[in-house]
């Protein structure tokens, strides 16, 4: 990607920067990026990114100056610095989304930087409703076998297959969302009533034995998926990293999904229903005593070296190998 030089003016000018300005600049910008590569909808979030960006640094100061007592017109100056500075930002996020679709194996899905996009409109549009946004996370159990005992290209189908299971489940007509964030890592944003929310893990439970039932592995086992979610309301609009902090509680719940499917194997329970083990982040602290979750948070963590090892035994069998480890670490104690 060869990026021309954008106007000195717009960089270093001691001029007052106008739109027309700010919008040269971006088109200089976008000039260098091929067609191919960003879509008119990528580069449309891209400078919409931009201008917010751009206003937040200006906002910024202003409000730094009211604090200080200073003057409120903001320097020519500053304005260069933050014209840089946004456009600098600017590029590492192209760059990515560049990066994110020339990778991307599931077109029909929101990649990671689009769902954060996307999640703020779906906050927008509750704002002052009775809504509720489900933020979802779920991976594919077992998928790394996939790539290990078959081929990468294997194991690219099976995400290619989920994906559009996943967008065949949504419904497109209350604006549900499908995600792939990254590998076998999916998720979903559905917009339901509050007073629906009892009808939360049901309304999953469909969902997800859908696509359960609609994946099929190479190696003949059924897919199964640990799911996690959080619910996030109207109220929490505006608070510092809402995006990131409702995935990270989904993810958590996901992980507390993944150690229910640990203990089932410990138990030799034959664990064929994703949707039995749907996880709200409420639940994440609450689910295990404290001792049962550290046993089985660790049986998982050793489990994953001794599958890159013993490639020939089932989970059942390292799961079993597993736990004689940590039996003897606990009689040490």
């Amino acid at each position: 990607m060869v990026e021309k030089s954008l106007p000195r003016e717009i960089l270093f000018g001691g001029e007052t920067i106008t739109n027309k300005e700010i919008n040269q600049a971006l088109d200089n910008y976008f000039s260098t990026i091929d067609e191919k590569d960003l879509t008119p909808k990528n580069q449309k979030d891209l400078r919409d990114w931009f201008v917010k960006n751009y206003k937040r640094l200006i906002a910024g100061e202003k409000k730094r100056r009211e604090v200080k007592r200073e003057p409120i017109e903001i320097s020519t100056e500053f304005q260069d610095k933050a014209l840089t500075s946004a456009l600098t930002e600017l590029k590492k996020l192209t760059e990515s989304t560049v990066k994110e679709g020339q990778e991307n194996l599931t077109p029909e899905l929101f990649s990671r930087y689009g769902a954060q996009q996307e999640f703020r409109k779906k906050m927008t549009e509750i704002q002052g409703s009775e809504n509720v946004v489900v933020f979802v996370t779920f991976d594919l159990d077992n998928f790394k076998k996939i790539n290990d005992s078959f081929t990468h290209e294997k194991g690219d189908e099976l995400l290619k297959e989920v994906a559009k299971n996943l967008e065949a489940t949504l419904s497109i007509a209350k604006g549900d969302t499908g995600i792939r964030f990254s590998g076998d890592e999916y998720g979903m944003f559905l917009t339901i009533p509050q007073n629906k929310l009892a009808d939360v893990k049901n309304v999953l439970a469909r969902m997800v034995t859908n696509i359960e039932q609609s994946s099929k592995r190479p190696d003949g086992d059924k897919q199964t998926l640990s799911v996690g979610f959080s619910i996030v309301t109207p109220e929490r609009i505006g608070e510092k990293d809402l995006f990131k902090n409702s995935r990270e509680a989904a993810d958590k719940a996901g992980e507390i999904s993944k150690l229910i499917r640990t203990k089932n194997l410990l138990e030799e329970k034959a664990d064929t229903k994703s949707s039995d083990r749907i996880i709200s982040s409420d639940e994440t602290e609450t689910y295990f005593e404290k001792t049962e979750k550290e046993k089985l948070s660790y049986i998982r963590q050793v489990m994953r070296p001794m599958q890159e090892v013993l490639r020939d035994k089932s989970e059942q069998e390292i799961v079993a190998m597993a736990l004689q480890c940590y039996e003897k670490i606990a009689e040490k104690k």
